[in-house]
This record gives C-alpha cells, structure tokens and sequence, in this order.
C-alpha cells in the first residue's frame, strides 16, 4: 500500500513538472512577443534563443547558423532602412514535452504593421530546459 502511495506521489509531481514545464514555455513566448512589441530585439531574442553557434532558424530556403547569424537577421529585416517591426502575436499554441529537457512548440504567428501589409505564418520550435531556462535551440518559421 505504501508502494502505491509512493508511486501516485511521483505521479502527481511528473504532472505538475510537465505542466510547470508548459507554463515556462509560454511565458518565454509572451515575454519575446512583449520585448518585440516594445522594439527590443535584442530582448527578443535574449528571452528566448539559446546563446550558441549551434541555434538553427530555417525560413524558406534560408538557414540561419547560430545566436548572432539569427539577430543580424532580425534586424536587418525589421529595423535597417527605416523597417517597421509591427505588432507581433501568437495564436494556435501547442506545447509537447517531449522528455524531462526538450521540448516542441508549434503555433501561428502574425505581425500587424501600420504601413504596409500584415504578414504571417506558423512555427515549429525545438526547445530545450538549459541553465538560463528554456531556449529555442531549433526555429522552423514559415510564411503565408
């Protein structure tokens, strides 16, 4: 009896790990989608990629390498020339565990501009639990 009480112990704290892991990802995901609406790329991209030369970010027939190849990009997208960055938003979240340190999200992202044509399209990310917390360490964006 003492055996199953153990084991619905360690039950109930895997359920609230997961769902606790869940939380922390979404959050990361708000506090890039705030950063990105204050005009913070920096922030952005410190809220939610890994900080490695291994970060992969696939768009189109584009790879981007690493932490630095993937904000130079960002910023010559949506800040050089007098870009504008647009609102972003998430929708259609997803989040699968996929054990204890990784992680998947997948959803649909939108950026509303004021003078020029909304654009959108959906993601996929591998993430993983790492010291600073969870990061994006593999991002698959595509557009509609």
């Amino acid at each position: 009896m003492r055996a199953l009480a153990l084991l619905g112990l360690l039950l109930a704290s895997s359920c609230r790990s997961a769902a606790h892991d869940e939380a922390a990802i979404l959050l990361v995901l708000r506090e890039q989608r705030d950063a990105w609406n204050a005009g913070d790329i920096e922030e952005f991209m410190a809220r939610g990629y890994w900080k490695s030369d291994e970060l992969l970010f696939v768009s189109g027939e584009s790879e981007h390498h690493g932490y630095q190849a993937v904000l130079e990009r960002y910023r010559a997208r949506y800040t050089e020339g007098g870009a504008e960055m647009g609102r972003l938003s998430f929708s259609e979240l997803l989040v699968t565990e996929v054990d204890g340190d990784e992680a998947t999200a997948t959803g649909r992202w939108d950026l509303d501009f004021e003078r020029s044509e909304d654009v959108g399209g959906h993601f996929t990310l591998d993430l993983r639990h790492l010291s600073e917390g969870w990061r994006i360490v593999r991002d698959e964006t595509t557009s509609d």
